[in-house]
């Protein structure tokens, strides 16, 4: 949590670094990909999603992830430790945007 608060607040590089990160391309469907940095398109995965779920971060191979929420400043970060939840890590993702729609 404390690197990606780093990260997501410019400790790390410049803003204008990050904002370089965005140049997106498409890595699957509501997933864009930019610079090592994935943007989860909660809402094109899910039509009944606001914009303002969308997620922004990484997942690795064992289904470790570390998202970030702009529109909620809302951090998610942890780990399945199983290669075989990688599906299932982006299912969950999509809950907890969920979750966090209904909360704000």
């Amino acid at each position: 949590l404390k690197f990606a608060r780093a990260f997501f607040n410019f400790k790390l590089f410049t803003e204008e670094t990050y904002l370089k990160m965005h140049d997106w391309g498409r890595f699957g469907y509501g997933m864009d990909y930019g610079y090592g940095l994935l943007k989860l398109n909660i809402s094109k995965m899910n039509f009944t999603m606001p914009k303002s779920s969308t997620l922004y971060g990484n997942f690795g191979s064992t289904a470790t992830h570390m998202f970030y929420n702009p529109a909620h400043d809302f951090y998610l970060t942890g780990a399945f430790n199983q290669s075989k939840y990688v599906v299932g890590q982006v299912m969950y993702l999509m809950k907890a945007a969920n979750i966090l729609r209904k909360v704000k």
